[in-house]
Formats: structure tokens, C-alpha cells, sequence
């Protein structure tokens, strides 16, 4: 247990600390249903995919009995489907999905996972990509439950300060990517031919 880092941080001190090749990331408080790792790991034996992501269904857990509630919505993140870098696809994703397992050195080409309070694996996602490394995903079953609840780091039940805080820290990296979009824009022969009056 660490203390006193965002959670960029905190992953990045077990990420360097691991002995492992593949790292898998499981919120706290969410709940893998049957042996989704053992079927990841053999998909990234068969695959040169830096990351693979699978997908989730949500759940509601009453503060009060901590029963959890099934809502039976399945959430797949298809956008990440093509497999290519596209700097304006990015910028409209607010996370890649879950749940996510990462190859070490992937992770360590990149230099970590980016300091941030929140919305650091998002913004992994984003530096593997625009690297040229490929996100696979795992589509069998949704076998694992993201649980909402009122102590969740996006609740809607936070505070405004907080909630103003979390989410600059998350889309402020996204800074990079609009900066690529940019160049990818301004590289183009065709733009400056038909929009020699229209720029950034």
C-alpha cells in the first residue's frame, strides 16, 4: 500500500516493482466474474498487441446493505476497435474500457503511466497509440463488473471542486493529442490548397 501519489504514481511504483511481463488493472471495488486472466494471457501469447481491453457491465452497490445491483448494460468501447492511430477519435474517448492488462515494456516505453489524479489509463491508452502500438480488445463475455457507487472517483455524488479538479487533470493531457491532430492537419497538401485562409 502507497500513499501521498496520484494514482499515475501508484500504478507506475507497482509497474517498475512488478516481475511480471503482463500487468492487469482492477479497481478496488470492482469484481472479475470467473477466470477472464487466464484467457487474457493466452490471447497475448498468440498476439503482438501491447494492450488488450475487454469489456464490462455496470453495476449499482447500495451504500446502505452493499447489495449489488446488476443494470444489465454492457459497455464495449468500440471506438478502440480500429486498431490505428486516429489523434480525433482520441480526444472524444473518455476512457478505454475495462478490464485492461498492458505489456511491461509497453508500459515502460511510454515512461509510465502519466502522472495525473485521474484518467491515467486513459492517457496511457492515448501514448500507446500514438506511439504506433497496437489495443486489442477481448470480446467473449463481459466479464467484469464495474461497481457504482457514491465513493467512486467519477461519482456524480462528488463535490464540484472535486469533480472540476478530476476532470481537468483528465482531458488536460488530452492537450498532446489536439497537438497531433494539429500536425496531422497542417501536413496535409490539400488543406493548405483549399483552406489557405482558414488555420489553426
Amino acid at each position: 500500500k502507497v500513499s501521498g501519489m496520484t494514482l499515475g504514481g501508484a500504478r507506475n511504483y507497482g509497474v517498475y516493482r512488478s516481475q511480471n511481463r503482463i500487468i492487469g488493472q482492477l479497481d478496488s471495488d470492482d469484481v472479475l466474474i470467473g477466470d477472464p486472466v487466464t484467457k487474457i494471457l493466452k490471447q497475448f501469447e498468440q498476439s503482438g498487441a501491447a494492450a488488450i481491453i475487454g469489456i464490462y457491465q455496470t453495476a449499482a452497490r447500495n451504500s446502505e446493505t452493499g447489495e449489488l445491483t446488476l443494470d444489465n448494460q454492457i459497455i464495449l468501447h468500440d471506438e478502440y476497435l480500429c486498431n490505428q492511430n486516429n489523434p480525433l477519435l482520441q480526444v472524444c474517448i473518455p476512457g478505454p474500457g475495462a478490464p485492461r492488462y498492458y505489456r511491461k515494456e509497453a508500459i515502460i516505453s511510454t515512461g509510465g503511466y502519466p502522472d495525473l489524479l485521474y484518467g491515467e489509463d486513459a492517457a496511457l491508452s492515448d501514448q500507446l497509440l500514438m506511439l504506433g502500438y497496437i489495443i486489442e480488445r477481448n470480446l467473449d463475455e463481459a466479464n467484469y463488473i464495474a461497481v457504482r457507487h457514491s465513493s467512486n472517483t467519477d461519482s456524480e455524488e462528488l463535490g464540484s471542486d472535486v469533480l472540476v479538479r478530476k476532470n481537468y487533470s483528465k482531458y488536460s493531457f488530452k492537450l498532446s493529442i489536439i497537438e497531433e491532430l494539429k500536425h496531422l492537419v497542417l501536413s496535409n497538401p490539400y488543406y493548405h490548397k483549399f483552406n489557405n485562409r482558414v488555420g489553426f
